[in-house]
């Protein structure tokens, strides 16, 4: 399939179903209107003629008939103006209620907050949606985290540069920390090292307030919990009972299978739907907010209620000599977004960040195998540096927690845990809110595809997948001509993003460039994109695609190739084992 001309059929046939892009324009008359125009106008509820009767400047009466003043008549007239970002909850929306209420200005598009229900995620394929409730929870914080930076052992000679009052990261740098998680709402518990990369971060797509942030790979050394491998199970027995005409079409069709997937998937917003359904933007107001109180007074995470940080500290540093001998169970990819107003500087060559002061922090997770989930988390974080050691720690509290399972193969009872969002109070005195402060702004309640995005999902749905795709050495996978294909398209892709503005994921079927790259291009992330829990259970579906379209989308347009295609984010078992680069500071 030629990509081009099917990017044009696509065109014609998505403006149905595609979701607006462009923010309208901020009428200053809407939002700055004089007190003595308020004064003197009409309440809402009174008879009218014309817009300039009202006190809020919009009234209700056609051409023929009189109305009444109302707070809107569309959604330009709200503070939003019908746009609604993920992380955040404007009064965006005029919502016109049945029953002859009058419209009104709402931050929910169906006029009032989810329900008990939930969340409708509609699947690519499915007639059912899958329900994302919102669990609250007593008590806090949902997931912890310490990462554990040995500054004197620090792979290409990356070097922090620290003061009594900063830390300075090289952006785009390869560097390795030990790590000690607890997820407190599904009683998981790891440890294990992450390659990490810093990055300037001013796109992201879970908040607009981003200004830097991570790209990691995480490899678990020990687990203690639930650890299903339902998803690779599947996998590994769908594939030994192919016939060798089905392999082998697994690997003819590969790219022709992506193209349908990126668009069956793009067209209809599944993973925009996902993010919306997985931030509770009312409860993170609430962290932001508390950030903000413990900035004002000088506070810091030490002054906090949890005892979190010494334990995970102490197995984050033990991690490091369990590296010596240990290998990895698992990997999982996430990205770390670090938020403006805490103090956080971007540099030409460096992030530097406060030290024993709080910044949010809002992550996403994803793995592929042994099962297969999206996760987005949310909360406060720190860094500490310890001279004695020449140490540096990050230590953060997310209060909520998203998880979803996106395999629709598997049974939700085969599943570990049921998909949900959890929240819990950011502190012991400020309980979570009791109202879902989701977004609705693409909730649906049928899958409504149309017959562009159904005819692809059932093109790629009948099409077998290529999960060897991600365990082919870069040579096999990413060859020179394919590399010399895509040198050019890298840019485009980043030059296409910056013409496009609020939310990137729902808008990914506008961007041919970033397509065309995240599909030809996705066997060149191999080494980022492998699990280590074994070959032959990883291919190009939902959350591959997800992650690597993300990546593609955040990294700064210099640093994408490098950043997607490097080879050293498995390199830490080598670097860890062949005592070059271990001398662990207990």
């Amino acid at each position: 399939i030629s990509w081009f001309p099917f990017f044009a059929v696509v065109t014609m046939a998505q403006s149905q179903t595609a979701p607006q892009r462009i923010l309208p324009e901020m009428n200053e008359a809407n939002l700055e209107r004089s007190s003595l125009e308020l004064a003197n106008g009409a309440p809402l509820g009174a008879d009218c003629y014309f817009q300039s009767t009202c006190a809020s400047g919009y009234c209700s009466s056609g051409i023929f008939w009189m109305g009444s003043c109302v707070e809107c008549n569309n959604d330009s007239h709200c503070p939003g103006q019908g746009e609604s970002l993920p992380g955040e909850l404007p009064v965006a929306f005029c919502y016109k209620g049945g029953g002859g209420a009058p419209p009104r200005c709402s931050q929910w598009k169906r006029g009032e907050p989810i329900d008990e229900r939930g969340y409708p995620i509609w699947f690519h394929g499915e007639s059912e949606a899958q329900w994302i409730p919102r669990i609250v929870m007593d008590e806090g914080p949902v997931m912890e985290q310490v990462w554990h930076w040995d500054l004197s052992n620090q792979p290409d000679e990356t070097a922090f540069e620290v003061t009594e009052t900063h830390v300075s990261i090289p952006l785009n740098a390869h560097t390795i920390a030990a790590y000690s998680r607890t997820y407190h709402n599904f009683h998981e518990h790891e440890t294990g090292i992450v390659t990490a990369v810093f990055l300037s971060n001013s796109i992201s797509v879970v908040t607009p307030n981003a200004v830097a942030g991570m790209m990691e790979k995480y490899h678990t050394l020990t687990y203690n919990g639930t650890m299903s491998t339902v998803r690779a199970d599947r996998i590994r027995e769908e594939v030994a009972a192919r016939s060798e005409h089905t392999k082998n079409r697994a690997e003819k069709v590969s790219v022709q299978h992506a193209r349908g997937l990126s668009m069956g998937i793009s067209i209809p917003g599944v993973i925009a739907e996902q993010i919306e359904a997985g931030q509770d933007d009312m409860h993170l107001d609430q962290i932001r907010n508390y950030i903000k109180d413990l900035l004002a007074d000088g506070s810091s995470l030490e002054n906090l209620e949890s005892t979190g940080w010494d334990q995970h500290s102490e197995e984050a540093k033990q991690t490091l000599l369990d590296a010596k001998t240990l290998s990895s169970m698992k990997s999982e990819n996430h990205c770390k977004h670090f938020e403006e107003g805490a103090g956080i500087e971007v540099t030409d060559t460096h992030i530097v960040i406060p030290l024993n002061s709080a910044f949010a922090t809002l992550s996403g997770e994803m793995q592929f195998s042994p099962t297969y989930y999206l996760g987005l988390n949310a909360g406060v974080n720190i860094a500490k540096y310890d001279a004695s050691t020449n140490t540096l720690e990050f230590y953060y509290q997310a209060s909520q927690q998203f998880r979803d399972y996106s395999d629709p193969k598997v049974a939700p009872e085969d599943l570990p845990f049921p998909s949900g969002i959890w929240v819990s109070p950011v502190n012991a005195s400020t309980p979570a809110p009791s109202v879902d402060g989701r977004s609705d702004k693409l909730y649906r309640t049928s899958a409504n595809r149309g017959w562009l995005p159904q005819f692809l999902v059932n093109s790629y749905l009948s099409e077998p997948v290529d999960y060897s795709i991600y365990d082919k050495d870069m040579s096999e996978a990413c060859p020179q001509d394919l590399q010399e294909e895509l040198e050019p398209v890298w840019l485009e892709a980043k030059l296409e993003e910056e013409g496009e503005s609020g939310n990137l994921m729902a808008g990914l079927a506008n961007m041919k460039h970033l397509l065309h790259v995240s599909v030809i291009g996705a066997p060149c992330g191999s080494n980022y994109m492998k699990s280590d829990f074994g070959p032959g259970t990883v291919g190009f579906e939902l959350n591959e695609f997800s992650v690597w379209s993300h990546m593609i989308l955040e990294v700064e347009q210099e640093h994408t190739e490098y950043i997607a295609t490097s080879q050293f984010w498995n390199d830490w078992d080598e670097f860890l084992k062949n005592g070059e680069g271990f001398h662990p500071t207990l």
